[in-house]
């Protein structure tokens, strides 16, 4: 049922922006035929819930996602790590974590999923080191991630853990989020040993390995905080922008895509010279769906809410 709303919900937002201002492959792709995409995913749950064997098929399907995830990010915090003192240009920049997701908010996502996962788990079982090393990497990778949204969802849910009086379940997640900092010294470790090596090749004038030393300068540097700074300006603006548009349209909101389309055809402002959208998903339902739309999302939190 709430799968039917939202999907119409797209569709009507689609053809609405469609006729107001023009086609947009964004508003089709990234939302019509993403939303097809997460409700693909809906599907596979029923059917691993449902259809499977049930509660182990799901247990199942938990440990292998949670397993993947702790991999993945043990393995992209080792290259990390090594990244400044391997050969080739394309290690030298300063990379957030991303996983296979080619974004990390969307991998801050999955962190997050796990970390929710693995707090059910441990209301349920007492964890032993193993997997409390497991979760505590999942924290680490939340971390790298550098996704505020991501650890601020992270956070809501110890709150909500402390507001159902989940003690034992925080004391769980309290020391895996130590272990996480325990295994994040490996990294600290080989920054300072960038730092010391680029002080020591000064000192020293070491007649070799310049470029090396130079590129081991420039990781982590400036430019990148105020490439972050700047984007970070540029989201509190196409939010600002997004409340404008909201108060402009604030029935039926202006359609989907309107704001990137409004932001393209003013040549747009992104760091990369791109036009950008409303890094906000309240903000962004509300210009773009209006109190209409805005009710139908409140609508299905609260019926996830009554039945999980």
């Amino acid at each position: 049922f709430l799968s039917q709303k939202s999907e119409a919900l797209f569709l009507f937002g689609f053809v609405y922006g469609w006729i107001s201002f023009g086609f947009t492959e964004w508003a089709f792709f990234n939302r019509v035929v993403g939303l097809g995409v997460l409700l693909c995913y809906l599907l596979c749950g029923v059917y691993v819930a449902k259809i499977g064997e049930g509660f182990y098929s799901a247990m199942n399907s938990i440990r292998s996602f949670v397993v993947a995830l702790t991999v993945i990010v043990a393995i992209s915090a080792l290259f990390g790590g090594l990244a400044p003192y391997l050969p080739g240009d394309r290690f030298a920049a300063p990379r957030r974590m991303e996983g296979f997701s080619k974004n990390p908010n969307a991998f801050a996502f999955q962190l997050c999923l796990a970390a929710a996962l693995l707090s059910g788990f441990f209301s349920r079982y007492r964890p032993g080191v193993f997997l409390l090393s497991m979760c505590g990497v999942i924290y680490l990778g939340l971390y790298e991630t550098g996704s505020r949204a991501g650890m601020l969802v992270a956070i809501s849910i110890l709150l909500c853990l402390l507001a159902l009086r989940e003690r034992a379940v925080l004391r769980e997640n309290a020391t895996a989020i130590g272990l996480g900092l325990f295994f994040s010294l490996p990294g600290s470790v080989l920054s300072w040993g960038r730092v010391y090596l680029v002080s020591l090749a000064q000192v020293l004038e070491l007649p070799f390995g310049q470029s090396w030393i130079l590129r081991l300068q420039q990781v982590g540097s400036v430019q990148a905080v105020s490439v972050r700074e700047l984007a970070d300006r540029f989201r509190w603006g196409n939010i600002l922008g997004g409340l404008k548009m909201f108060g402009e349209n604030p029935i039926i909101g202006a359609g989907l895509g309107a704001y990137l389309h409004q932001d393209a055809s003013q040549g747009g402002h992104g760091v990369y010279g791109a036009a950008f959208v409303i890094h906000s998903t309240p903000v962004w339902v509300l210009a773009e769906f209006g109190l209409v739309g805005f009710s139908v999302f409140v609508a299905a939190i609260v019926v996830l809410a009554r039945f999980s």
